[in-house]
């Protein structure tokens, strides 16, 4: 994607910065450094020293890289989304978890972003009768979505996105 928006020469300069977000998985760190080796090997942008630090360079928009659900934690989006989830329907769960500690499943020994977009999906077969396959990148839809962009849990992401706009002058 950064080489593809380096392509339009009349809106590129008008880019103020560029944020990337990924799913922290296993390792934030790890996935941090590969996130940095592709953005190195593209070219031309600045490289940020650590997770939400802003990489700078002169002709192209600063960059900086953050990670769901946090910088420190494991897991991904889907974290966040069971965690709201849960916050809805406190009975869940309990539920989804017995069912992921199931002898045959065993998904509590799974990696966190592994284990959580189980639990994710799970929770939606269950709450969610009239689309109960539905994605995580459907969650916010209308006619019903999942989860509210204004929920609680997103109230951190929503922080740090701001202090990203703010670093790179776009507010």
């Amino acid at each position: 994607m950064l080489q593809a928006i380096r392509g339009n020469r009349i809106h590129f300069p008008r880019i103020k910065g560029v944020l990337i977000v990924a799913d922290s998985t296993e390792c934030p760190d790890t996935l941090f450094q590969d996130i940095c080796a592709q953005i190195r090997e593209v070219g031309g942008y600045g490289i940020p020293s650590e997770l939400l630090d802003v990489g700078r360079a002169v002709d192209h928009p600063d960059v900086a890289v953050m990670t769901l659900p946090d910088e420190k934690t494991p897991g991904a989006l889907e974290t966040l989304l069971a965690e709201e989830m849960t916050a809805k329907a406190s009975w869940i769960a309990a539920c989804v978890d017995a069912f992921l500690r199931c002898e045959k499943v065993d998904a509590h020994g799974w990696p966190a972003e592994k284990r959580d977009k189980a639990r994710f999906h799970s929770m939606v077969a269950v709450l969610n009768r009239d689309d109960p396959s539905r994605a995580a990148s459907t969650a916010f839809k209308d006619p019903k979505p999942l989860i509210a962009v204004e929920a609680p849990c997103f109230n951190d992401v929503e922080r740090r996105i701001r202090d990203f706009c703010a670093a790179v002058g776009a507010i």
